[in-house]
């Protein structure tokens, strides 16, 4: 369909938008789903389109990027964990960090153990970013004492997307060459539909 101007999955009779799509179910028929967004079309008698939902098309040739390989870790934080354990991951050669935290970016006190771990790698100008471990909503830094540190210590949020996405983001920012300032505010803005009209808002 010429509607359609991006990298979608066709599951279950619904076309879900690849940037948001996650799989939930291994064996299941309904084993993919978007969260944070409505499918962009669903199959019935015909196909129902959200018109308002749809990416523009864009001008010119298809323009491809070239990924590199970018050494990127994801640190999911869990009751208990035990940060000194993932120190070693966190020196000059790591570019990317990606936490799944709790809820609105929150992580466990532990009298602060993970912000140590988070400003070291902020001192090897490593880019943080904070994702939510659960599958709708988004991540609000700054909006509880909890992940307030992980605001000061340098981290951005990465709103309603999913973790994939944000490697996936940050891959394909690195890979253009960008500094890692100019990283970290496209990390907060909306480039191909994989954040929410109201993330890109808040940034």
């Amino acid at each position: 369909s010429d509607q359609i101007h991006e990298v979608c999955l066709y599951f279950g009779g619904k076309l879900l938008r690849g940037n948001r799509a996650v799989k939930v179910s291994s064996d299941g028929l309904t084993a993919f789903s978007s969260p944070n967004l409505p499918p962009l079309a669903e199959a019935r008698i015909r196909l129902n389109y959200r018109e308002n939902e749809l990416l523009p098309s864009r001008e010119g040739p298809l323009k491809m990027t070239r990924l590199s390989e970018i050494p990127i870790a994801v640190l999911k934080i869990f009751p208990g964990i035990q940060y000194r354990l993932f120190e070693p991951i966190v020196t000059e050669g790591l570019s990317g960090l990606v936490l799944e935290a709790f809820g609105a970016g929150n992580i466990p006190g532990y009298e602060n153990a993970l912000l140590p771990l988070v400003r070291k790698a902020a001192e090897h100008d490593a880019v943080i970013v904070v994702c939510s471990q659960c599958l709708k909503g988004e991540v609000s830094l700054g909006t509880y004492a909890t992940s307030m540190g992980l605001k000061r210590a340098g981290a951005v949020s990465g709103y309603d997307m999913t973790t994939e996405a944000a490697v996936t983001k940050l891959t394909y920012l690195f890979s253009l060459g960008l500094s890692r300032e100019e990283i970290r505010l496209r990390m907060e803005l909306n480039l191909r539909g994989e954040l929410s009209v109201f993330s890109e808002k808040n940034c």
